[in-house]
């Protein structure tokens, strides 16, 4: 029996990983295109639906929280300056969050996909996203695109140990939406000794806005700058410290 992500339920309701309300405002043009690793995701319809939630979540929290992003990530995707205030922020990284744990549990092998339990529990029960994460956003500078790409990737610890990251790049529409998750050994995790993340380089505080953890009471987007090839964002984390990671082949 295939359990929901989200709660201890039967997962007997389809969720529609790019919702409706956000297909209909974009009317995009070309196939759905996702990548994991090496493997290409791609449907000729629009529409991407997984069995991963029960009933209870889709039509409850979930259907809430979709609600409440229709006026924030809609306006975004079509390219409309927005100032967004701390819960705002808060808002889209939930959604940014609820939608990468969605397509990680259909892009990776187990069920679950890479994100576990109590987090993806904590998200329902608690509007908490994974400690060790972060969201920001981008502005795209083609338009009438919806796609997807992730991968994971292994990092040392100083030290001794390794880090298990988790990356997903969004897009939809002018927005970009970026999610970075770390999972670290147990003897590892002392939060008072934080782990940095090599990225690759880049002027990246001029082409995104970090809005989890939020780092001003109103951020504004766009950001400064705009991203004219998906490639770039989605391949921002440097492999210079990494042990394994996954080939990186995306759209172009």
């Amino acid at each position: 029996m295939r359990q929901c992500l989200f709660c201890d339920n039967r997962a007997n309701s389809k969720e529609d990983i790019w919702p409706k309300w956000l297909i209909a405002l974009l009317k995009p043009q070309t196939p759905i295109v996702g990548y994991i690793g090496q493997d290409e995701l791609s449907h000729n319809s629009p529409r991407v639906v997984s069995r991963c939630a029960c009933k209870t979540c889709n039509n409850g929290w979930m259907s809430k929280l979709e609600t409440a992003n229709i006026p924030l990530v809609g306006c975004l995707a079509q390219d409309i300056s927005t100032p967004l205030d701390m819960l705002q922020q808060f808002t889209i990284a939930q959604w940014a969050m609820k939608t990468t744990m969605a397509f990680a549990s259909i892009n990776l092998t187990t069920h679950g996909g890479w994100f576990t339990l109590e987090e993806r529990h904590g998200l329902r029960a608690l509007s908490r996203l994974p400690v060790r994460s972060s969201v920001w956003l981008g502005r795209y500078s083609g338009s009438g695109r919806i796609g997807s790409e992730s991968h994971t990737i292994q990092y040392a610890i100083p030290g001794d140990g390794i880090a298990d990251g988790y990356a997903c790049t969004l897009l939809v529409g002018h927005l970009m939406l970026q999610v970075f998750a770390l999972h670290v050994p147990v003897e590892k995790e002392d939060h008072r000794t934080p782990f940095g993340v090599p990225w690759n380089v880049g002027d990246w505080e001029r082409l995104l806005v970090q809005i989890f953890p939020s780092r001003i009471p109103l951020a504004r987007w766009p950001p400064p700058d705009s991203i004219s090839n998906f490639n770039v964002l989605a391949g921002r984390f440097s492999l210079s410290r990494a042990v394994r990671a996954a080939s990186r082949r995306r759209p172009k």
